[in-house]
C-alpha cells in the first residue's frame, strides 16, 4: 500500500515539474498591449511577428525574425516592415535607424537602414541569452519625419534550454531519496 501510494505522488510529482518546464515563459511572450510614451502604442503577439503602431503618424513597424526561437550562437534575421496602419500597404522611401541592447548593453553597433519598398533586414547573432530590446528610431517615409520611436522587447534563450533538465534531475534524485528512506524499490 505503501509503496503504490509513494509511486503515484513520484509520478505526479513528474508530470507537475515537466508541465512547469513546458509552460515557463519562453522568448517574445508578451503582454497584449503595451504603451510607450504619449504617442506609440504595441501590439504584439506571443511570437514573431510583433508590430507597434505610431498613433500619430499613422504607420505599423511589423518586426519578424527567423528563426522563430531566438537562441544563442545562431544568427537571427530580423525583417522590418513598414506599412500604412490604416490600409495594410508597405510604404516607400523609408529611412531608420535600429538599435539591439540585451539586458541593457548595446550588442554589436547602431544600424541605419533603407526600406525602398517598405522592406529592411537586419541579421544579428547573440552570445548570451537575456532581454533583447530592438528599437527603431529616425523614421523617416520619403522626407518626412515620423514622430516616436518602435520598441520591441524580446528574450533570447539558450539554444538548449537546460532549465527542463535540471528540474528532472532534481525530481529523479528526490524520488531515489525518497525510495531510500522508506525503504521501497522503483
Amino acid at each position: 500500500m505503501q509503496k503504490g501510494l509513494f509511486m503515484i505522488v513520484a509520478v505526479a510529482l513528474i508530470f507537475t515539474c515537466i508541465a512547469a518546464a513546458t509552460v515557463a515563459p519562453s522568448f517574445g511572450q508578451m503582454d497584449d498591449q503595451m504603451e510607450m510614451g504619449d504617442n506609440t502604442t504595441a501590439t504584439t503577439n506571443a511570437s514573431s511577428p510583433m508590430t507597434y503602431n505610431l498613433t500619430d503618424s499613422n504607420v505599423q513597424v511589423k518586426l519578424s525574425w527567423q528563426p522563430e526561437s531566438i537562441n544563442t550562437d545562431e544568427p537571427t534575421k530580423f525583417t522590418y516592415e513598414f506599412l500604412n496602419a490604416s490600409t495594410g500597404e508597405h510604404l516607400s522611401d523609408v529611412s531608420y535607424a535600429v538599435h539591439m541592447a540585451l539586458d541593457g548593453e548595446s550588442v554589436g553597433h547602431g544600424h541605419n537602414g533603407t526600406a525602398p519598398e517598405g522592406i529592411g533586414t537586419f541579421e544579428q547573432q547573440f552570445d548570451s541569452q537575456g532581454s533583447l530590446s530592438i528599437v527603431l528610431e529616425s523614421i523617416k517615409v520619403g522626407n518626412s519625419a515620423i514622430d516616436g520611436v518602435a520598441q520591441f522587447s524580446i528574450n533570447v534563450v539558450p539554444e538548449f534550454p537546460l532549465a527542463p533538465v535540471m528540474i528532472a534531475g532534481v525530481v529523479l534524485g528526490g524520488i531515489v531519496a525518497a525510495s531510500r528512506i522508506f525503504k521501497t524499490r522503483l
